[in-house]
């Protein structure tokens, strides 16, 4: 009995001579030769102190049960709980894959920007539809980057420096032919004194015949709406806007034969034409069919 009992001791203190070894070869870098497999210091104490000062490590001188430590002067101390010590970390393969995809796809989005650039030194516009293969489908994704405001900053302002427009080929394409309408309504207007182009002069009386139904229907875009109205275009048609012209004249002459005889008491017998409107404007009025801003200007002057 006392036999089996000394070499069970003997077993446990073998067992816990190994484990304090490898407690310690766990704290301790590999190559330091601090401490031995029989837990016996050597000469290099000084560097061992140095190791564990530079760490916060607190090395144990005796690992006494499975699970615990106790120090030099008894106090327990339980290994649950206690961090695990772990290697250095792995070098992150995905952040290295990550920079390599963006650095090349940096590189292929220059590429493809001074293709941009080429291509409108060569045609004088970036208006490249969505068909021209692979340039054409990048044209496109970039602005469907701009709609959804995912487009980088600095690359919206390379693709504005040189012109390029954020609408599809389509649009881009109206809004030209539409400007170059414009333009010849301006020239018109500098030569005519009006805008009462008829819609039976070509080209330009038919677009103009097309602003005044979109804008009947609300559908004219408010930027062209601006820029027609800046120039002095009238939205009705010809025919309306000659009607217009003819009754403010109408009308001046009212108010001058107001201002000389402090009347509008005019008969269509010995006023001939002017007296003829005075009557005309009466007629409407009795009808109902007199316009509201007519009717105010009528009686802004006194008119009976």
């Amino acid at each position: 009995m006392m036999v089996n009992k000394d070499a069970k001791q003997n077993e446990k203190k073998k067992r816990k001579k190994e484990r304090t070894a490898s407690y310690h070869q766990l704290i301790v870098p590999s190559g330091t030769d601090v401490i031995n497999v029989n837990s016996n210091f050597n000469d290099n104490v000084n560097a061992h102190e140095e190791f564990v000062e530079e760490h916060t490590v607190v090395v144990t001188t005796e690992l006494v049960e499975e699970g615990s430590i106790t120090d030099q002067d008894g106090n327990f101390t339980s290994l649950e709980g206690m961090p695990a010590l772990h290697s250095p970390p792995a070098v992150n393969s995905k952040r290295k894959q990550s920079k390599e995809y963006e650095s090349k796809h940096d590189e292929n989005w220059n590429r493809l920007f001074m293709e941009l650039v080429d291509y409108k030194e060569t045609n004088g516009h970036c208006h490249i539809p969505a068909r021209n293969g692979s340039f054409g489908k990048w044209i496109e994704r970039q602005r469907e980057l701009f709609r959804s405001t995912k487009l980088e900053a600095d690359r919206h302002e390379k693709l504005v420096g040189i012109g390029f427009v954020f609408e599809d080929a389509k649009v881009a394409t109206e809004n030209v032919k539409w400007n170059t309408r414009f333009v010849e309504l301006v020239e018109y207007k500098e030569e005519n004194g009006h805008c009462n182009c008829p819609t039976k002069n070509g080209s330009l009386g038919g677009w103009i015949h097309t602003q005044r139904t979109l804008f009947r229907s609300k559908e004219l875009k408010e930027d062209r709406y601006e820029k027609i109205v800046g120039i002095g275009f009238v939205f009705e048609n010809a025919k309306v806007a000659m009607e217009n012209e003819k009754w403010n004249t109408r009308f001046v002459e009212l108010v001058e034969y107001k201002e000389k005889n402090d009347h509008c008491n005019l008969t269509s017998r010995k006023n001939g034409s002017l007296g003829q409107w005075v009557s005309k404007q009466r007629t409407l009025f009795r009808s109902k069919k007199l316009k509201e801003d007519r009717y105010e200007k009528l009686v802004g002057i006194g008119f009976a």
